[in-house]
Order: structure tokens, then C-alpha cells, then sequence
């Protein structure tokens, strides 16, 4: 997703990566040091798009939260989350609902959720389910995969 909104926003963005860079104006950032987010004077938006959340231990992930987000205090942030905070057993969560995650990702969701919530005054929380498409164009993976099977005909 982050990729994406980079590409639409084009100059007016300042990407950031920590191991591939995939624009020419992409700073290295890696979340995970003392390292102090680049931000120019010029922004106005931070859009959090990086897959952090996966495969962290929660501790580890909360220093880097706690970190990053003093520094962008003074923005609008916008954290992209994901429907991982829901069990899923209940279907068509309203805004409100509370958080019911299944597993250690989407509890690290519902973390750096609460953090965004209680250190950022001007946030925006956005929790899409699946994202799939292109990617660098190349068909997502998992997509890909059931193409494939459809095309050959096994269920």
C-alpha cells in the first residue's frame, strides 16, 4: 500500500525504506534503530504503511512505537492497520467495535493502535482487510496462486 500511495502522490512524497529501495527519492529509515524519522518541512502527512507488526516480539515493537511517534506529533498521521484486530466471527465490524484478535499479529495491531490513539492528537486509523493486486508488476502472490488453479481447472 505504502508503494502505491508513493507512486500517486510523486514528488509530494518522501518515502522511506529499510532495506529496498524502490523509489529514486526514498530515504533509509530503519524503524527499528534510534534512528530519528527524516522529515522535511514540508510535510503536513505521515502515511505508516510499513509491515512492522509481523513477527515481532511485542516488546521490541513497542520501543520502536514509542519512538517514532513523539516525532511525528506535530502531523497528521495515518496509520494503516488491518482487520487482523478482529477475530473475524462476528463480520461487518462497525467503527466502534472493540478489538478481538486471534493471534500475536493482530494484537501487535491493536498495540500500535492504542499507542497511535494515546500519543498522536491528529490521527487517522484505517483498517483494510486483504490488499491484493500488482505489486512492482507482478500479480500478488496469493492471487496469483488461485488464478492459476482456476485456469487449470482443480478446485
Amino acid at each position: 500500500m505504502g508503494q502505491k500511495i508513493t507512486q500517486l502522490l510523486g514528488s509530494r512524497a518522501v518515502p522511506t525504506h529499510r532495506s529496498v529501495h524502490k523509489f529514486s527519492n526514498s530515504i533509509r529509515y530503519d524503524f527499528y534503530s534510534d534512528q530519528k524519522l527524516p522529515l522535511d518541512v514540508t510535510v503536513r502527512t505521515v502515511v505508516f504503511a510499513a509491515a512492522v507488526e509481523m513477527n515481532q516480539p511485542t516488546a521490541k515493537l513497542e520501543r520502536a512505537m514509542r519512538q517514532l511517534l513523539p516525532q511525528v506529533s506535530g502531523y497528521r498521521f495515518i496509520y494503516i492497520s488491518s482487520d487482523a484486530v478482529f477475530s473475524g466471527e462476528r463480520g461487518l465490524y462497525p467503527e466502534a467495535a472493540q478489538p478481538d484478535p486471534i493471534n500475536d499479529y493482530g494484537r501487535n495491531l491493536v498495540l500500535c493502535e492504542q499507542l497511535v490513539q494515546a500519543m498522536v492528537a491528529d490521527y487517522c486509523i484505517v483498517r483494510p482487510s486483504y490488499i491484493f493486486g500488482f505489486v512492482n508488476g507482478q500479480l500478488d502472490a496469493r492471487l496469483s496462486r488461485t488464478r492459476d488453479t482456476l485456469l487449470a481447472g482443480d478446485e
